[in-house]
């Protein structure tokens, strides 16, 4: 199979492919094929939301304050429904819990990660939010006497 270079893919317009059906020269199977593609705001060539079958990897990084003992719900979006929750790396001044919910409401744990100052964890647990929002749910907990605060960060990648 050859290449495809750039600027064959970018010359594609609607018109030439209606075109070209038009003179029977692509069947409608194949046209509900192309019609699968796009171009993402980088210019990168997607299908059904991936990169020609490669996932996204996406960095996601969020900065928290928690008083002493308190939970905090944060609801980070993540662009895709289905994903695969690769890393997680927390960096903070006490411990803390953080996990990992399919739901923003009544979720079912997927992921509970214990930190302690600086911990990182591979995680590579498939997800998708139900709640249709494209979030990540999370719920971090200080489970310290003093105020703590750090930064999340998180890789996840696209599994459609």
């Amino acid at each position: 199979m050859s290449k495809i270079k750039d600027k064959q893919i970018e010359s594609i317009s609607a018109k030439k492919i209606t075109d070209l059906n038009n003179k029977n020269f692509v069947s409608t199977d194949i046209l509900a094929i192309i019609n699968n593609f796009s171009l993402n705001e980088n210019g990168k060539l997607l299908f059904n939301g991936s990169a020609l079958g490669v996932p996204d990897l996406k960095e996601l990084k969020e900065n928290f304050i928690l008083d002493p003992l308190q939970t905090k719900q944060l609801l980070l979006p993540v662009q895709f429904s289905k994903y695969d929750i690769r890393t997680l790396y927390c960096n903070c001044t006490g411990s803390v819990t953080v996990d990992i919910y399919d739901n923003s409401k009544n979720g079912f744990l997927v992921y509970s990660f214990n930190s302690c100052h600086s911990n990182y964890s591979i995680v590579n647990v498939p997800l998708e939010d139900k709640s249709g929002k494209n979030n990540l749910n999370l719920v971090i907990t200080n489970h310290d006497l003093f105020s703590v605060c750090g930064t999340l960060t998180i890789k996840i990648t696209s599994l459609c």
